[in-house]
């Protein structure tokens, strides 16, 4: 188990890599003692699908995925993205009506919810899909409407910031910052 000395040393590092790399001048930086985020500006969808890939290099079983932004603004593509890096081969859709897929064929299994049409925390809770958080990488679209419900995870909020790309910030709780090293890397070649 890392202690939180050795917590801080890495986010230390970690931040010390970000801020000396000349690429890194168009990425937000906002750090707390438990958060860290990274902004992506202008990203193409192929980004954002590099994104998601890295992300999910960096994922285990019990990591969870909470993504935000408007209709249409990608949160599913970058599901699609994160599943197939994860090495699933079936098809990916958005569970909007069913609220939640299961796929099982890649490194790690995942669920996928769309919370879109739930309307409060109690409607989400009955689904009892926390029974699964430890056995799955969980991915929540329109999560963030029930925060106080799930782990801690990282967050994902996508917006359109032109005709074709988006923005895309990245956080992380304290305890995973060091999973973004490898996906801020990922847009650096």
């Amino acid at each position: 188990m890392i202690g939180p000395a050795h917590r801080n040393a890495r986010y230390r590092k970690l931040l010390a890599l970000w801020s000396a790399h000349p690429i890194w001048a168009s990425i937000m930086q906002e750090t707390s003692s438990k958060t860290v985020s990274v902004t992506f500006d202008r990203l193409g969808l192929s980004s954002v699908c590099k994104v998601a890939a890295a992300l999910a290099n960096a994922l285990n079983l019990g990591d969870c995925v909470v993504l935000a932004g408007p209709l249409a603004a990608g949160k599913t593509t970058f599901v699609q993205a994160l599943a197939r890096a994860l090495g699933e081969t079936d098809p990916i859709t958005s569970p909007t009506f069913t609220l939640a897929h299961f796929y099982s064929r890649g490194r790690l299994p995942l669920l996928h919810v769309d919370a879109y049409r739930l309307e409060n925390v109690h409607d989400f809770t009955d689904l009892a899909l926390d029974d699964f958080y430890d056995t799955h990488v969980t991915a929540i679209e329109w999560g963030e409407k029930f925060s106080s419900a799930l782990p801690p995870a990282y967050r994902v909020e996508l917006t359109p910031d032109g005709d074709k790309t988006r923005r895309l910030t990245l956080s992380a709780p304290g305890e995973e910052y060091i999973g973004l090293n490898s996906v801020v890397g990922v847009l650096q070649g």
